[in-house]
């Protein structure tokens, strides 16, 4: 489903408000920090939006060149920018928000082995299941900006 470039608008800064009033019902242990990412994550948007076409373009030459590899690449690829942004948001979530230690996500001295095995395993599996069906989105995407 594609949006028009002010209904996309809208939706990006209504997410951002709420995640900039979210510190209001939930403690969050580092706030300064967390406000530090939301600032750089508003300012991200709003280059993505403002520069829509260039980034579409940017799109197609580059999409052009990776449509020329094996599909297994490019799922392997798209899957690795997957497992980045599920590791990112899982420390986010847990080290900036709740405060947990950063290696107490992967190395529990009071759990079991199994449950980090088990959280990077969930992490692989997911990044993979992103990276086919980037593929075909973005392979969706390409048709359309071509046609």
């Amino acid at each position: 489903m594609e949006f028009n470039k002010v209904t996309r608008a809208v939706i990006a800064f209504g997410a951002l408000l709420v995640l900039c009033l979210l510190p209001l019902r939930i403690e969050i242990a580092h706030s300064t920090m967390y406000y530090i990412v939301m600032g750089f994550f508003c300012i991200r948007i709003i280059h993505f939006l403002w520069f829509d076409t260039k980034r579409e373009e940017r799109f197609v030459r580059k999409w052009e060149r990776k449509r020329q590899l094996p599909k297994v690449a490019v799922i392997l690829i798209e899957a690795v920018k997957s497992l980045v942004w599920i590791g990112f948001l899982i420390i986010f979530a847990q080290v900036i928000i709740d405060g947990r230690e950063l290696r107490i996500l992967f190395y529990p001295s009071d759990q079991s082995f199994w449950l980090p095995l088990l959280l990077w395993t969930m992490m692989i599996a997911f990044s993979l299941i992103f990276g086919i069906v980037s593929l075909f989105e973005k392979n969706r995407l390409y048709e359309r900006l071509r046609s």
